[in-house]
């Protein structure tokens, strides 16, 4: 995400100035002054959380002096905030980034920061830190190199108990043309969508457990309400239900901004594969049909405004053929 000259990763390209994310991460491009009358302003969204899962991220701004710090207390999060933020507002430091997560009943604050125009070092700021934060853990993050900081600490990414891999788009575009270079066009598809079939297949079963305990019933429910926010704050893209009949069964998604099929556009085709079969097997899962067919009626890689794909019973597929 652009935010003045800084690129931050892992957020929202639609965040306001001061931003709170209270199960995730926290990203300003304003002052650390600023972020103190977020936070004042805030508090009652704060409270009453138990778990806050830490999201690693990384900084690159190759013209900014960045730095970080760790403090890992028992303290939760609002005071660790407001004992912070009045600290680093009198040396005027720039808050890049927050990101903070719960264990074991101590809350690990990771903090990002811009010292191009500071009026501290980072010696004195981790000591104005370390005072003011007596019974607390107190680290410094260093730079990876000029402009580049991570919190390599907090890798690998865990939100609640699975592990996390991230890859970009222009991973997986390679990832395509190395298959087909190799095996050919029509086995390089059908093994993306037989892996997106796996994935999907079990994504729907931690579906099912996570509507259990949020209290979501029924595949319908679950598949709207939990399974189309999640593909797009993942980055599949946004996807929408626009029709669902369970006798005969069919279901017509629309995906805006398919990851996938924007990395073919121009092809003059249909370029689902990989999430038309992630697509599937969480429809088979949730809704106990097996086999389901998916045909992709409606692809921007083809020039279409969106992408569309109808979901089927395999033997209704047929009849309707």
């Amino acid at each position: 995400m652009l935010r003045g000259n800084y690129v931050v990763f892992m957020e929202s390209a639609n965040m306001p100035p001061c931003y709170w994310r209270i199960r995730g991460v926290l990203c300003l491009r304003n002052s650390a002054k600023c972020l103190n009358q977020s936070f004042s302003n805030n508090v009652n969204r704060v409270t009453g959380f138990e778990e806050k899962v830490l999201q690693p991220s990384f900084i690159y701004a190759p013209s900014r002096v960045l730095y970080g710090i760790s403090i890992e207390s028992e303290e939760p999060l609002v005071k660790v905030l407001g004992n912070l933020m009045p600290i680093l507002g009198e040396m005027n430091v720039e808050v890049l980034h927050v990101l903070s997560s719960i264990r074991g009943g101590r809350c690990r604050t990771v903090v990002f920061l811009d010292l191009t125009d500071s009026k501290g070092d980072p010696g004195r700021i981790v000591g104005e830190v370390s005072r003011a934060f007596k019974d607390a853990r107190v680290e410094p993050i260093e730079p990876i190199a000029a402009g580049m900081i991570a919190d390599l600490k907090s890798v690998p990414q865990i939100p609640g108990a699975h592990r996390v891999i991230m890859f970009t788009d222009t991973d997986f575009k390679g990832l395509i043309k190395g298959l087909k270079d190799r095996i050919g066009e029509g086995a390089a598809m059908a093994i993306l969508y037989n892996l997106g079939l796996e994935l999907g297949k079990s994504f729907g079963v931690g579906l099912k457990i996570i509507g259990k305990k949020l209290g979501v019933h029924g595949p319908r429910e679950i598949f709207r309400k939990i399974f189309m926010p999640l593909f797009q704050i993942t980055g599949f893209g946004v996807a929408e239900a626009t029709y669902e009949n369970i006798s005969p069964f069919r279901l017509i998604v629309r995906v805006e901004k398919s990851f996938e099929c924007e990395l073919s556009k121009g092809s003059g085709k249909p370029s689902s594969f990989f999430t038309r079969g992630l697509m599937v097997g969480v429809v088979e899962e949730l809704f106990g049909i097996s086999p389901i067919v998916a045909i992709e009626t409606a692809c921007i890689a083809r020039g279409d405004p969106h992408c569309e794909i109808v979901f089927l019973r395999r033997k209704e597929e047929s009849r309707r053929t």
